[in-house]
């Protein structure tokens, strides 16, 4: 069996202020590669980023989870 690293997001990386969020859309940059669409802002602590996936290409919630997920 493979020894596999796990990457994952600590609790100081994640996004949850809506403030924070809305900051990210509004003032962020954003780019496409479908099925994904990633907006970024830079900061003076590093990148924050958000991911999203299209409706157009994957039609079921779970999918788009898993896609998401994956990244």
């Amino acid at each position: 069996m493979e020894n596999r690293e796990r990457y994952f997001y600590g609790r100081k990386e994640k996004l949850k202020s809506r403030k924070v969020i809305g900051e990210l859309f509004s003032k962020g940059f954003r780019f496409s590669h479908m099925p994904y669409r990633v907006y970024c802002l830079p900061t003076a602590s590093g990148l924050q980023a958000a991911i999203g996936a299209s409706t157009n290409n994957l039609k079921k919630a779970t999918d788009r989870n898993r896609v998401k997920r994956l990244m």
